[in-house]
């Protein structure tokens, strides 16, 4: 079976949650026979325009100059992107002969191209979402053009032989909100077993710090979780980048906080692990998240996460995390406590978010949809 995956970026060129499990299914689907193409925007430090790594078929488009049209200057992204990604697929993807696709459904418009081709080429197409948004969240985030926003959503509810959600709330949001009566897969899939299994994090010299892990946009907050840091006795490293970096660099120099916060920016997979575990805890303050890959990742680790009580998680990853509301909090927990209690479900979390066994899924929806 020759199977697409489309989407504007690719890990590790793109240090994102959504990329690297996609990534880690993509590896393990090639592990097992399936051949993989990714489709993906040119970013700097890809290899080429057309490339194969880890088994994985790359075709790129575009070029470098175009990612300056990525994001707005508030950090929120804008519809140029996705409209250049999906007029350059257009002219792209009949050059290839591909048995099933699966897409993400943010940020819609992509799926235009994508649906034609599918319906030409009489092959299923799945749609992958990691977030719902509802009609009030919409014209909070859009205000007057948000209706927009919501009817594309609505629409691509639509499209697709069959639905993959991150996690159990996200399928329950989709049949809430819109409806949806096709089937529902939920996977997570974030996580490689045999990756995780060569981190010993049992007897790991702790700092005195918090690590945020996140890009540096408005709605992860990253801003909120300086200020409280300011007022706690704790360290707080930051690994991230985005549009807004220097605002926040220069947040941390006019509170004078050079000592105690630090940004990191392009690390490689083992200093990120290495930061993970020699942290007290991962500390989560973004406004939403669909299924927070380091989150999982943390867990997976024996390490406890804390998380903002005003922030957006799914229900099923809320359950395992410390809700704080101010900077005292963070004071006051008891790490070392915590620490313990967070080695011994470790298992649980790795053996629930576990990439192997993926490619039993998608082969099941391929003999299923393909005539």
């Amino acid at each position: 079976m020759r199977l697409g995956f489309i989407y504007e970026s690719a890990y590790p060129w793109f240090n994102g949650g959504i990329e690297k499990r996609r990534y880690l299914i993509g590896k393990e689907l090639v592990n097992n026979g399936i051949e993989l193409h990714f489709f993906i925007m040119y970013r700097e430090g890809l290899p080429g325009k057309e490339f194969t790594e880890d088994g994985i078929k790359y075709h790129v488009l575009g070029s470098s100059d175009l990612h300056k049209y990525m994001y707005k200057k508030n950090g929120k992204r804008s519809i140029l992107f996705p409209i250049i990604f999906s007029f350059l697929l257009f002219n792209e993807l009949f050059k290839y002969k591909l048995d099933m696709i699966d897409t993400d459904s943010f940020p819609f418009i992509h799926l235009i191209p994508i649906f034609l081709y599918t319906k030409i080429r009489h092959i299923p197409l799945i749609i992958t979402w990691h977030e719902v948004w509802d009609f009030k969240y919409w014209l909070s985030y859009r205000k007057s053009i948000g209706i927009f926003g919501y009817l594309a959503e609505l629409l691509v509810t639509k499209m697709g032989n069959a639905i993959i959600t991150n996690s159990i709330e996200t399928k329950k949001r989709l049949i809430s909100i819109f409806k949806v009566r096709k089937e529902i897969y939920v996977k997570p899939c974030a996580i490689s077993k045999k990756e995780l299994d060569r981190f010993n994090t049992l007897h790991v010299k702790k700092e005195n710090r918090l690590i945020l892990i996140s890009r540096l946009v408005e709605h992860k907050r990253v801003d909120k979780a300086i200020e409280m840091i300011k007022d706690s006795k704790l360290n707080l490293l930051i690994v991230g980048d985005g549009p807004l970096k220097d605002k926040l660099n220069k947040m941390i120099k006019d509170y004078k906080l050079e000592g105690r916060v630090k940004i990191v920016s392009n690390i490689s997979e083992k200093e990120l692990i290495s930061n993970i575990i020699t942290s007290l805890a991962l500390f989560l303050t973004s406004e939403r998240e669909g299924l927070s890959l380091v989150v999982i990742e943390s867990l997976s680790l024996g390490i406890p996460v804390v998380i903002l009580d005003s922030t957006n998680i799914p229900n099923e990853l809320r359950r395992y995390c410390i809700e704080i509301s101010n900077s005292n909090d963070l004071d006051s927990i008891d790490y070392s406590a915590l620490a313990m209690h967070y080695k011994k479900i470790r298992d649980k979390i790795i053996e629930r978010y576990k990439v192997e066994g993926i490619e039993k899924l998608y082969l099941k929806i391929y003999k299923e949809f393909s005539k």
